[in-house]
């Protein structure tokens, strides 16, 4: 009787518990303009995927890209793939 107690009550509350600890919340997820690399600090970041929407191959070729890019013109160009924003912040803010 105790031992189905147990298992009918307690296990499912405990594993609802693990649950909700473990699974970070969107919030949690989100990124700031200070969560970006600085391209100052990290001269060879070209793509930065916090998204993890590219493909190993297409950040290889954007990569190759933004790289000659830079040699014909002299110009920089840095990609940032984000999923998400802070609460609060919209795309205006980092214009």
């Amino acid at each position: 009787m105790l031992k189905r107690l147990l298992i009918t009550t307690f296990l499912p509350l405990l594993l609802g518990i693990m649950t909700w600890v473990t699974v970070p919340s969107p919030a949690a997820q989100a990124v700031g303009v200070y969560g970006i690399p600085n391209p100052v600090d990290n001269p060879d970041l070209w793509l930065y995927d916090q998204a993890e929407e590219l493909s190993i191959s297409t950040e290889r070729k954007l990569i190759s890209t933004l790289e000659k890019l830079a040699q014909d013109t002299g110009k920089e160009v840095r990609m940032v793939m984000i999923d998400r924003l802070d609460y609060g912040d919209t795309m205006n803010f980092y214009e």
